[in-house]
């Protein structure tokens, strides 16, 4: 069983899970497509007020979608220390933002799971709208000092892509700044 979760949201000065932007998103279906009671049954179960809940034939390609986008938006926050808007309002950012989900979108691509027309303009629309208050959640963490997910999110992404010989020097410069971010945290 696989699954994806859209969802925005942060931690508030006392430690509580706040849920900001739009409405819930959340996918599940087996892993090779197949259309089982069990994975209705699950979706149904999570269905609840306040979450879209959808029962998907194709929750891998869902699953490298939503992890394009991931990887694609922490590293253009984190590197550029800033918000979707305050990157893409300058003159390089919105081909800066592009390039970056590029690398992301070949890696995908590369392991067989290209992303679709739609996803992929969603994601460079998401990504390059210059009045846009979008971050990450590994950028928020970054500016709180907490852990952030780079390796989970980046660096695998990043191996994957070696992998498959894609180059990728953003992410590897995002997967190198999150690395030492992560040793002065512990130092």
């Amino acid at each position: 069983m696989g699954g994806t979760c859209f969802i925005v949201s942060m931690l508030d000065a006392q430690g509580r899970i706040v849920q900001t932007g739009s409405l819930p998103r959340l996918s599940v279906g087996e892993r090779d497509g197949s259309n089982t009671p069990a994975a209705r049954s699950i979706a149904e179960t999570l269905s609840g007020p306040g979450f879209k809940t959808v029962c998907s034939t194709h929750i891998l390609q869902d699953m490298w979608d939503k992890w394009v986008l991931l990887a694609a938006l922490g590293s253009i926050c984190c590197l550029m220390r800033g918000t979707v808007g305050d990157i893409a309002s300058q003159p390089a950012g919105q081909g800066f933002a592009q390039a970056v989900i590029h690398e992301c979108a070949s890696t995908a691509a590369a392991a067989g799971y290209p992303l679709r027309d739609a996803a992929l303009k969603g994601t460079v629309s998401l990504l390059t709208k210059t009045d846009s208050t979008l971050t990450s959640s590994m950028f928020r963490d970054l500016l709180q000092g907490a852990p952030v997910e780079a390796q989970q999110i980046i660096g695998v992404l990043v191996r994957r892509a070696r992998v498959h010989q894609i180059p990728t020097p953003l992410l590897d410069l995002t997967d190198l700044n999150l690395r030492v971010y992560e040793q002065q945290r512990h130092a």
